[in-house]
Order: C-alpha cells, then sequence, then structure tokens
C-alpha cells in the first residue's frame, strides 16, 4: 500500500511538472468593434470594458511579434482568431519571416468558425443617396435623372482623393 501511495504521488508530481512545462496555446481575438489598446486575451470585452479582443489585424499580428519576443520563442500554438465582420485596411498589413511559427508551435490567422471576415482594402462607403440638385441633374441626359446618386466623401472620412478628370479624358494615357 505504501509503494501504492508513493507511485501514485510521484506520477502526479510529474505530471504538474510537465503541464506546467508545456503551456497550452495562445489565443488572440480580433473583432471590428474591438480596443487595439486592450490585451486581445479575451473574445469580448470585460464587464468594466477596461479589457477585451483589439480591432485590427495589425495589432494582433503585434501582439503575437511581442509574445514571441518576450518569451524567446513560442511556447506553444498560437491562434489569432478573427471575428465576423469588415475590417477596412487604411495601410497594407504584412507578415513577414518574423511572423511564422514552427511545425510544433505554429501561428494560425482564421476566421470564427461560421462567421464571414471581409478584409477590405478601400473604404467601405454607405449612405448614397439621389441627386437633388436641380442644376446638377439638368445636365444628365432626361433617362438616367432619377438613377444618379451622390454621396459626400467628407462625411465619410475621405478628405484626400486625385483630381477629377472630365469624361473626355477618361481612357486616355494621361
Amino acid at each position: 500500500m505504501k509503494h501504492l501511495l508513493r507511485s501514485t504521488l510521484t506520477c502526479a508530481i510529474l505530471a504538474a511538472r510537465l503541464s506546467a512545462a508545456a503551456p497550452g496555446p495562445t489565443q488572440f481575438f480580433v473583432v471590428p468593434n474591438g480596443n487595439d489598446a486592450w490585451s486581445g486575451t479575451l473574445a469580448e470585452p470585460n464587464a468594466a470594458r477596461t479589457d477585451g479582443p483589439v480591432a485590427t489585424l495589425t495589432r494582433a499580428r503585434d501582439l503575437v511579434r511581442e509574445l514571441k519576443k518576450a518569451s524567446g520563442g513560442l511556447e506553444g500554438p498560437v491562434t489569432v482568431e478573427i471575428q465576423g465582420g469588415v475590417y477596412e485596411l487604411s495601410s497594407t498589413f504584412a507578415l513577414a519571416a518574423e511572423d511564422s511559427g514552427t511545425p510544433g508551435r505554429p501561428i494560425t490567422y482564421r476566421a470564427a468558425q461560421g462567421q464571414e471576415v471581409r478584409i477590405v482594402g478601400g473604404k467601405v462607403l454607405s449612405g448614397f443617396a439621389p441627386v437633388k440638385d436641380e442644376a446638377v441633374l439638368s445636365r444628365f441626359d432626361p433617362a438616367a435623372r432619377g438613377k444618379v446618386l451622390c454621396i459626400d466623401l467628407k462625411a465619410q472620412g475621405i478628405t484626400e482623393y486625385p483630381p477629377m478628370k472630365s469624361a473626355t479624358t477618361w481612357g486616355s494615357s494621361e
């Protein structure tokens, strides 16, 4: 009985040491309404809204990079789970060699199960409305007048764009 107790205790200690030495996978979460000041380790904001998922792929990538540097390499697999929604990129999102995992410690970026993720390299515009200015409408063919829509780009946060060209220059090599 003494030997059975001793071997059971030894197995329990060994199992505790092995589980402490082999950490589980790390997971970061990205949601469109997240906050890049948060840790990204929670799938949803906490009750106090002081921590939760991040908002951008860039921040999630940087968190993985920080994790690799802090620990001298990954201690286990890392997953970046991206919740459904539209992610507008204002600059290039690049993954480099430093963002790679290893066969035993992969880094995976994936959409949350059953959710649709769209990564858009431009600005999603909404709020189109029919043109109502009679001076503008008078310049269109009568058949097109009720079908022309307009949008306030400044209200959409777009303040820089190339100069407009007249229809006569479209398709030219300028």
